[in-house]
């Protein structure tokens, strides 16, 4: 926000100086603020980064996007909801440093005098810096993301008007204009018809890179939620088949083979999931209530009792714990358990008919005996 601030000042002709710079101090905080909770929150909990760490990479990687939002900004075709790192970056994008040093030094040497032009381009410079990977930032494991450019986009419209604002009642140039917007409108037309829903998105993600564990697991996760379970586990194989140590990907399998009654498997994925990732408590908890159809309460009570230790704010967990100690009718424990969820979440309604259920258990078979 600070750098844009300037950018305007630049454009307007203003002095840099100790009060300009001080007039956006409380934007420097804000900006400050909203970074840091932009961090917070989007991070997801579970985020594993898989490209390189070495700042090379990263250095090399951040001058090719440069270009890269420029070009897709262009020429905007062949659309992807993932692009993926290189193997190795540096050997694959050693030339953009020099490309990008070769294009400021043009710059300066022809359009120094054009000030909106350069303000254009330091407004997209700017604007896209933090996404562009100069360094590690904690989410997304993309190269670079085509709705990146919703805010940067603006800066490059400036530095082209710029070019063009002298020439505007030429014939060619309205003339270029149509033909690109017309260009642009039948891309993101073919491009939306592509992506009508989730499962559309993915599969195109998947046909275009099938290396790409994510589209696989998205889709798998989708085919999930839908209830189409055996679609769900195929998905889920193939992403296990290139990642087989993510223990999300064994966990949501383990979910679909339980839902179709096949607890064997489904043990054995929640098993590989915790194998995986010693913490992941949602695989416990699940694992738990697998090992009740099993017939294993004792080792189904160990398995929750990790679980809400693991996480002591899971809900689910409670629930499960409560259920499975309904189940062995140890139906004081069982109402502890389901008032701690209550305690969590008290907005769920069918947590007290819930607790009811267990009052009402408890109460018949105390008068029983």
């Amino acid at each position: 926000m600070i750098g844009l601030l300037f950018v305007i000042d630049y454009i307007k002709n203003r002095k840099f100086n100790r009060s300009s710079i001080k007039e956006k101090i409380p934007y420097l905080i804000i900006g400050v603020v909203f970074l840091i909770a932009m961090f917070y929150f989007h991070v997801p909990a579970n985020f594993e980064r898989t490209h390189p760490h070495r700042l090379p990479d990263y250095l090399f990687t951040g001058f090719r996007n440069v270009f890269f939002y420029v070009y897709k900004t262009l020429i905007p075709f062949w659309f992807s909801p993932y692009y993926s790192y290189p193997q190795n970056p540096v050997s694959s994008y050693w030339f953009f440093p020099v490309l990008f040093i070769l294009c400021i030094w043009l710059i300066f040497k022809y359009f120094k005098r054009n000030r909106l032009f350069i303000a254009g381009l330091l407004f997209y410079f700017i604007s896209i810096f933090p996404l562009l990977k100069f360094f590690p930032i904690p989410y997304g494991n993309y190269i670079a993301a085509d709705r990146h450019m919703i805010l940067p986009i603006i800066g490059l419209a400036i530095a082209f008007w710029s070019l063009i604002v002298n020439n505007v009642k030429k014939g060619w140039v309205w003339s270029s204009v149509i033909i690109f917007l017309t260009l642009l409108f039948g891309s993101s037309y073919y491009t939306i018809s592509q992506w009508k829903n989730s499962q559309q998105f993915y599969t195109y993600l998947i046909n275009r890179q099938p290396e790409v564990v994510s589209g696989w697991g998205n889709r798998g996760r989708v085919s999930l939620s839908e209830k189409k379970y055996n679609e769900a586990i195929r998905d889920f194989s193939k992403a296990i088949k290139i990642k087989q140590d993510n223990s999300n990907l064994y966990l949501n399998r383990g979910l679909a083979y339980a839902y179709l009654k096949k607890f064997d498997s489904a043990y054995f994925n929640f098993s590989e999931a915790i194998r995986c990732d010693s913490s992941n408590f949602k695989a416990y908890s699940n694992r738990s209530l697998t090992l009740i159809q099993l017939k294993k309460p004792l080792e189904a009570l160990n398995d929750i009792t990790c679980s809400i230790i693991l996480n002591p704010n899971y809900v689910d967990g409670w629930i499960n714990k409560a259920f499975i100690e309904y189940k062995q009718n140890n139906y004081k424990q069982a109402i502890e358990s389901i008032n701690r969820a209550i305690e969590l979440n008290p907005q769920n309604i069918k947590l007290q008919y819930l607790k009811n259920e267990i009052l009402q258990e408890a109460n018949k078979n105390k008068s029983l005996n």
